[in-house]
């Protein structure tokens, strides 16, 4: 396209590059990026008085040059014309006399060439790895589930870019370089060359490993010329290499090549390509950065072959997404509002005890029972202003809780003009007091831990570690730091035994302070590495244990096998032993205490079992980062549970253990899954099934800020998200009012033999929780109120009663699965889950159909979920007061995905929520004579419509749609005189 300048004193030709497609040009041998990055408008020009000899154009699999003499002008159109172009223009002057201009060049195109290069001589790991953390075998070292087995040596192609992976048979069994400064690997050798020609480009074949953040280095490609010069070319994170485990994103460098499923999930590797000085090279090194580097494979090549790029996928209100009002408050003796179900105040009957048959009761009223139902609340929430605080008790009563647990508030109460971590800020002690007081008195028990996200600061005195303000650090800290563990001890000592001038107690003796967890998220087996600064301090304690039991030797000091793990075993049981003594006897703490709330592995239920309480948590479809944690982008699955056999949920019911009580302090199926509706049936009927006794939703919001000035829900946030706030309350229903019957059966018990690490717990037994209860005792027990399992041998199933032998062989052949009860039906096929009960039908189903007893749905056009509850508590059918659900989808306005299949999140969006168009049409089986109205409710209960009811034989009909046009709906209320 000819053009003339904006000055009228030169022509030229453009070309136009979109800005969604990275690229590369050289202009006269110099690399200029375009990114796709919005820029200030003018991205290169070439001064008046100069002249370029060439510009490269990489289209597809040519490189096309242009030669002669001219001026280059590279622009954004984004900022001139608002067009998502890049602009390059070839610029030829006017004459004088400004009515000619002569551009002459010459074309030459150039075909991608590539050249894999042998690695076999710098290999120092293979692909499969038999023993995870002896230090050798192969990949990252982590086992047979973690390693990259399911790679195939040999030829592999991207984008016409030839690999060659080593064939570890062939190269002792070494295939790959693996580099990293904290982890240990064999020496890695270099890449020696023969060969006279210059290359362009260097490929990679590569990912990483604990990544550092986004930009930093995970490594160091260094490239030695024949000539002796030296070029050392950093590997970035983020950029030019990105986690080898669920790989989502496209890096600016870094496309991704290759992808494969192993024992953990998928996994792949990146394609990069670094610009060489266009000399003969004669070695190649890779040096470690941060985090641990992975090259499988390594090749020249003379170009960048182009890329695509689609279009983002933007959420915006229009014909498939409808704004949904959220409420800050709900509206007094509604349908919504739960409250006036708990008693009040919390404590009221003395602390919570367990019973014999291993749930909740109280001391003063063994008899009565209690499920706990809470949400987490978090960081900066834990402290609202007084004003804040009555606002939001008031909602959480009138959703139904009947506790609260703080999570991560220790950084938030601190006083941070003091130098260590023990000191409060007296305003925001203050305000978490009275927040406390309030829930208290609305009959919400509270839940928390002793250690979650506490920095460490000079003042803790902490002598292997001054200061750091990365919170997980205590999570190993304390394992093997004596002044860590006695700092732990006084933190708790100053939060626990801290009167509350609105209680008139300390945390220690309030019986609404029900349960206490001593370490977030910290069994030793999987955090003792986490941290490199930390492995030295590991290996001092390590060592010394050896010498104190007379075994001691450099092989077994260096070794990571079975002796190493062991000597953690020790730390875990000795430690918790020391909190829990502490705890007690020094401090006086009454809640229940409880500990190792993630890692749902039999290798922990020994240390499990030292403990009254279980604690569990579970996560479906949980965010991952490309790039830099908690930061957009952000990925996911998009997958639904239930065609998985319900695996989030059912992966953790082996933990229970007879006569302990277990709750799960964290549970979502994350926002934005498009299937996390099911959350409703699948956690509230399979924990009534497994008679658990408590469900914390992760979480309620994490920032005070975002209640009266509310933005776009994060992936765990519920306060403004309508699906999440929804399932709560069928979970309700189902789990907390006890609509779903527990199962009968004398529960099946995986034995387990050891504290061996790395032991899992198989899925055929697992799934055997969705039929009846489940759970672990050890191998030795002696107890009659379970049915022992050995799964290691190999006819375990057929030693199993027979509804579970029937049951194992319907998994096998993945066909749907009813429970003992009668009352729950799983179909992963059909991606469908019937929950019918005599108070409760829900409904979670893809498109179509689905029926219960009392519920018909018919005609839904898309996945939902369609439940109907009992208001007045009596069965469905004699029922005159009814609540109905009907759940698509929503989403916040103007979020960004890479694609409609939504796994990538490229930006945050807005407030309002925006709900997805649904449509079905429902008949309940109600006698249809009796005077009953329909109402689609808005969010807070009040009522938006009156909707329309046909009687006819089967009962009464009505059509539940999303977008009405009074305002979109997910509510109905049913009542008869």
């Amino acid at each position: 396209m000819a053009a003339f300048d904006e000055k009228n004193d030169s022509a030229s030709m453009e070309i136009k590059l979109p800005v969604s497609i990275p690229a590369e040009l050289e202009i006269s041998g110099k690399p200029v990026a375009l990114t796709g990055e919005k820029s200030n408008g003018r991205i290169f020009g070439t001064l008046r008085h100069l002249r370029e000899k060439s510009l490269s154009i990489v289209a597809g699999d040519l490189l096309f040059t242009f030669r002669g003499s001219f001026r280059v002008r590279v622009n954004d159109q984004r900022v001139w014309s608002k067009e998502p172009y890049y602009s390059v223009h070839l610029l030829a002057e006017l004459s004088e006399d400004g009515r000619r201009a002569e551009l002459e060049f010459e074309i030459e195109t150039e075909p991608l060439r590539s050249m894999p290069i042998p690695l076999g001589a710098a290999a120092n790991m293979g692909l499969c790895d038999d023993t995870a953390d002896d230090g050798r075998g192969g990949w990252t070292d982590q086992g047979p589930k973690q390693d990259l087995s399911c790679m195939q040596p040999g030829d592999v192609a991207f984008s016409g870019i030839r690999f060659k992976v080593a064939d570890p048979e062939q190269n002792g069994g070494r295939s790959c370089v693996v580099r990293s400064n904290h982890r240990t690997f064999p020496a890695a050798g270099a890449v020696e060359l023969e060969g006279a020609e210059p290359h362009r480009y260097l490929y990679l074949l590569h990912a990483a490993a604990w990544v550092p953040q986004g930009g930093e280095p995970v490594g160091v490609i260094a490239v030695t010329y024949k000539d002796g010069a030296r070029q050392e070319i950093p590997v970035r994170a983020g950029v030019d290499c990105g986690n080898w485990w669920r790989p989502m994103l496209d890096l600016p460098n870094g496309p991704i090549a290759w992808t494969g499923e192993n024992g953990s999930g998928k996994v792949g590797l990146f394609a990069s390509a670094f610009r060489l000085d266009e000399k003969p090279v004669a070695r190649l090194e890779f040096l470690p950065g941060k985090g641990v580097w992975m090259v499988a494979a390594a090749s020249f090549a003379n170009l960048r072959p182009g890329r695509t790029a689609g279009k983002p996928i933007v959420i915006s209100e229009g014909k498939e997404w409808k704004k949904y009002d959220m409420p800050l408050r709900y509206l007094q003796g509604s349908p919504m509002d739960f409250s006036g179900r708990n008693h009040v105040p919390a404590g009221k009957f003395g602390h919570v005890v367990i019973r014999p048959d291993g749930h909740f009761a109280f001391e003063n009223a063994p008899e009565q029972r209690i499920r706990f139902f809470g949400t987490n609340i978090c960081q900066r929430l834990v402290a609202p202003t007084h004003e804040e605080a009555d606002i939001l008790v008031e909602r959480l009563a009138m959703e139904g809780y009947n506790s609260v647990r703080f999570h991560q508030f220790e950084m938030f109460i601190m006083d941070w003009s003091k130098d260590d971590s023990l000191h409060f800020n007296p305003e925001t002690l203050d305000r978490f007091q009275y927040f406390y007081a309030k829930l208290r008195e609305k009959g919400m028990y509270i839940t928390t831990d002793v250690c979650a996200s506490r920095p460490i600061r000079p003042g803790d005195n902490i002598a292997e570690c001054r200061s750091s303000n990365k919170n997980h650090y205590r999570k190993v800290l304390h394992f093997f730091s004596d002044s860590a563990l006695e700092n732990w001890k006084e933190y708790a000592r100053r939060v626990f035994t801290l009167k509350n001038p609105y209680t008139g107690m300390s945390m220690a003796e309030d019986p609404a302070f029900f349960a206490l967890n001593l370490d977030n998220e910290a069994p030793l087996y999987a955090v003792w590495n986490m941290f490199p600064e930390l492995l030295s301090l590991v290996a001092e304690r390590y060592a010394a244990w050896l010498r104190e039991n007379g075994i001691y030797s450099e092989k077994l000091a260096a070794e990571r096998g079975e002796t190493f793990y062991r000597f953690l075993a020790e730390r875990q049981r000795a430690v918790m032993e020391e909190e829990s003594r502490f705890l007690r006897e020094e401090l006086g703490v009454k809640a229940i205490l409880t500990n190792l709330n993630n890692n749902a592995s039999p290798s922990l239920q020994p240390f499990r079992d030292m403990l009254p309480l279980l604690d569990a948590h579970i996560y479906h479809d949980h965010p991952t980062f490309p790039m830099n944690n908690w930061q957009a982008p952000v990925a996911f699955h998009q997958n639904a549970d239930i065609a998985k056999y319900a695996a989030a949920m059912r992966e953790s019911m082996p933990l229970r253990i007879p006569g302990k009580p277990l709750i799960v302090t964290e549970i979502n199926y994350c926002y934005p899954n498009r299937f996390r509706s099911e959350m409703g049936a699948v956690a509230g009927a399979y924990s009534a099934l497994q008679d658990w006794d408590g469900l914390y939703r992760f979480c309620y919001e994490f920032r005070r800020e975002n209640i009266f000035s509310p933005k776009a829900p994060g992936a765990f946030s519920t306060l403004h998200e309508p699906i999440s706030l929804l399932t709560e309350r069928i979970i309700w229903f189902l789990f907390v009012r006890g609509d779903v019957a527990a199962a009968s059966n004398v529960p099946l018990a995986y034995a387990w033999k050891s504290e061996r690490y790395g032991e899992e717990f198989p899925p055929e037994f697992s799934q055997l929780g969705l039929i009846g209860r489940i759970g672990s005792v050890a191998a030795d027990s002696k107890s009659e109120q379970v049915h022992k399992v050995d799964t290691s041998r190999p006819d375990w199933i057929d030693g199993l009663p027979p509804e579970f032998r029937k049951a194992a062989e319907r998994f096998r052949k993945k066909a749907s699965v009813t429970s003992l009860t009668g009352e729950i039906e799983l179909d992963p096929a059909k991606v469908s889950l019937r929950v019918v009960t005599p108070k409760s039908e829900v409904l979670t189903f893809h498109n179509g159909n689905a029926r219960g007893r009392f519920l018909d749905v018919k005609n839904a056009n898309d996945f939902a979920t369609v439940s109907v509850h009992s208001l007045d508590g009596k069965p469905l059918a004699e029922s005159r007061d009814l609540l109905l659900f009907h759940l698509t989808d929503a989403l916040a306005s103007e979020e960004q995905y890479q694609t409609p299949a939504r796994k990538l999140l490229l930006k945050d969006g807005k407030i309002p929520m925006l709900v997805a168009r649904g449509r079905a049409d429902v008949t309940l089986a109600v006698a249809p004579n009796d005077g009953w109205r329909v109402e689609a409710l808005a969010a807070d209960g009040s009522v938006l419509a009156p909707v329309k009811c046909e009687p006819g034989r089967a009962g009464i009909s009505f059509p539940v749609e999303t977008h009405r046009p009074e305002g979109a709906t997910m509510i109905y209320h049913l009542s008869r005189p």
